[in-house]
């Protein structure tokens, strides 16, 4: 088990340790995948072009519109990846009852209502028992 001699002979394992034990993995493979430098290729469809025209300088004017359209919503998160929870989200958070959509914040707030008004009857019930 784990005969470092029988390890090497098998020549599509990898072999090799990993950082200061040792000099990374190689054989087969994984030589490949060691000297690889993995890039992403997108190929865009020749009529996206035009919806993305905004990208190529001149601007006309109605480009130009679109440009700070594209631009004008912030992202979420910071320079490390943390979700910036300012005043609108906790704001959104608790009157939205950690709805996602407007539409999961209504349902949300549908079932809530519901459930005090049958809470109240039920309530009432029992005191009118009680009496």
């Amino acid at each position: 088990m784990n005969d470092s001699y029988m390890h090497g002979c098998v020549y599509t394992l990898p072999f090799g340790g990993v950082g200061e034990s040792g000099t990374g993995a190689y054989h087969g493979r994984s030589s490949f995948d060691c000297f690889t430098h993995r890039r992403t290729v997108v190929a865009t469809p020749g009529w996206m072009d035009k919806l993305l025209r905004v990208r190529y300088a001149p601007y006309l004017q109605s480009e130009l519109k679109q440009y700070l359209w594209m631009n004008s919503q912030k992202p979420d998160f910071d320079r490390n990846g943390k979700k910036i929870r300012g005043l609108g989200y906790w704001i959104w958070m608790i009157f939205g009852l950690g709805g996602p959509t407007v539409k999961g914040a209504l349902l949300r707030w549908v079932i809530v209502l519901a459930a005090g008004y049958a809470y109240q009857t039920q309530f009432h019930r029992l005191q009118m028992f009680l009496k």
